[in-house]
């Protein structure tokens, strides 16, 4: 199993999905210094004990109030309505490493049965819906900091750890990536797709799930894939076909708890699994 980046004719890709709401909180600073009071005797201008306390816990709640505004959380989206389900913690992972693929997938159905075209600004990720529109930038301190790229969502992916949204050939030029093969990147929601299935936010505990756990173009990189990790998790491990596309799945698996745990023994060897209902 080879990572997807240039000239690399098979891709791993993970689905895993799940929302999650959260609320800004504000703090307010209700008390504000006072200078001091007097106790009537000339000369005398000491603040008294009060106004000591007081000052104290103005200067202590000014504090953390500065501090929780130097935090910078992990970027993270939640989409408007019903859509599809987000990840493990509830959200989509919106900073990670991005990829490229292509070679070997020109003309074939991506997993929203579009037709993959590498000359389209178009991307996998693993979980935001198809038709949702990302800003690609591109963070840290190389060349290729701070180039942006827009892309359309149309297919899952990547499926290796670490790696959050897969490139089409024409998106990594725009940005460097064809040649850098990896690099990190944030993304910024340009616009949510209106078009995508509803389906439940919440994953039933108890039903039946499978994993997928790699695309390929080749159907032996695909069977290689298999023969690695089914003696690592106690279900069916089998690749599927379509349209020349081989699709690794693991399971059906019995209820929510099994199916993570596979997905968790996968991640140790770097495979983010994407589950789905079976």
């Amino acid at each position: 199993m080879r990572p997807s980046c240039e000239c690399k004719d098979d891709r791993q890709h993970l689905e895993f999905r799940g929302i999650e709401d959260r609320d800004e909180m504000k703090l307010e600073n209700r008390f504000s210094p006072i200078a001091g009071c007097f106790s009537g005797r000339p000369g005398d201008s000491r603040p008294c004990p009060r106004s000591r306390e007081t000052f104290a816990l103005s200067l202590l709640l000014t504090g953390l109030v500065f501090l929780a505004a130097c935090q910078t959380p992990r970027p993270r989206a939640t989409p408007p309505g019903s859509g599809l389900p987000p990840g493990p913690d509830g959200t989509h992972e919106m900073r990670g490493n991005a990829s490229w693929y292509g070679p070997g997938f020109e003309g074939k159905p991506t997993s929203s049965k579009e037709i993959f075209t590498g000359t389209e600004l178009t991307a996998a990720h693993r979980t935001l819906p198809f038709g949702t529109v990302v800003r690609v930038a591109v963070t840290g301190s190389g060349e290729e900091a701070g180039r942006e790229v827009d892309v359309r969502i149309n297919d899952r992916g990547p499926f290796i750890t670490g790696r959050i949204i897969d490139l089409s050939r024409t998106a990594a030029r725009k940005i460097g990536l064809d040649r850098a093969g990896v690099l990190p990147v944030e993304l910024t929601v340009v616009s949510w797709s209106q078009s995508g299935a509803p389906v439940s936010e919440k994953l039933d505990p108890d039903r039946l799930y499978v994993l997928q756990i790699g695309v390929f173009a080749s159907y032996e990189n695909a069977r290689q894939l298999r023969i690695r990790v089914e003696p690592m998790i106690d279900t069916l491990v089998e690749v599927k076909e379509r349209a020349g596309v081989y699709r690794v799945i693991a399971g059906p698996l019995q209820g929510l708890r099994a199916a993570s745990a596979a997905r968790k023994t996968l991640e140790a060897i770097g495979i983010e699994g994407i589950l789905s209902p079976f």
